[in-house]
């Protein structure tokens, strides 16, 4: 069965990883390089994450949760609150076990998650699919733009076709007839 989005489409797409732990950080890059990704970027804290969301504008995010300052629901937060980012999916990574602890990570926004320990195959399995998603919204979003204006275009050229109304009195004065519709 043939992808709908290609490996290639999702390659180079901007991903932020940030972790408080710089072994942590060097290893997602790294496995995400092995796999192919070649933009990658990372930030310490979740404080530098919204510092530079401008600049960057990643495509995906995967954040910590637990980091000095502010902490990865925090940001998580405060990307989904913001008209710019808030699509942008977001991948928790997190060593909590207990079920409530999980289930405020979907609460606060997060599309996904990854547990530490990391295990590289999951890792890039839920990379690509939140990439390949992100992928596939754009394209539907571009081909509703484009849907959107060619019914624009087609509406106006069919106007174009009808008679004026000028035209249609000009005919009813000099034929004595009246025209019911002329759509």
């Amino acid at each position: 069965m043939e992808e709908a989005v290609r490996f290639s489409e999702i390659a180079d797409c901007k991903i932020l990883v940030v972790d408080d732990v710089a072994v942590l950080r060097t290893l997602i890059k790294t496995c995400l390089q092995k796999a192919g990704f070649t933009n990658l970027h990372t930030a310490e804290s979740g404080d530098e994450t919204l510092a530079i969301m401008d600049d960057l504008k990643p495509d995906l995010i995967i954040l910590d949760i637990v980091m000095p300052g502010t902490d990865g629901f925090e940001v998580c937060r405060q990307i989904r609150n913001s008209p710019v980012y808030g699509q942008i999916p977001i991948l928790i990574q997190t060593g909590m076990e207990a079920t409530q602890e999980r289930a405020e990570v979907f609460e606060v926004g997060a599309n996904d998650l990854i547990s530490k320990p990391i295990n590289v195959y999951e890792l890039v399995a839920r990379v690509k699919l939140q990439l390949q998603n992100l992928i596939l919204q754009r394209k539907e979003k571009a081909y509703q733009a484009r849907m959107e204006e060619e019914l624009n275009s087609a509406r106006i050229i069919q106007e174009s076709l009808l008679p004026s109304s000028g035209f249609v009195e000009h005919v009813e004065a000099e034929s004595g007839l009246q025209i019911q519709h002329h759509w």
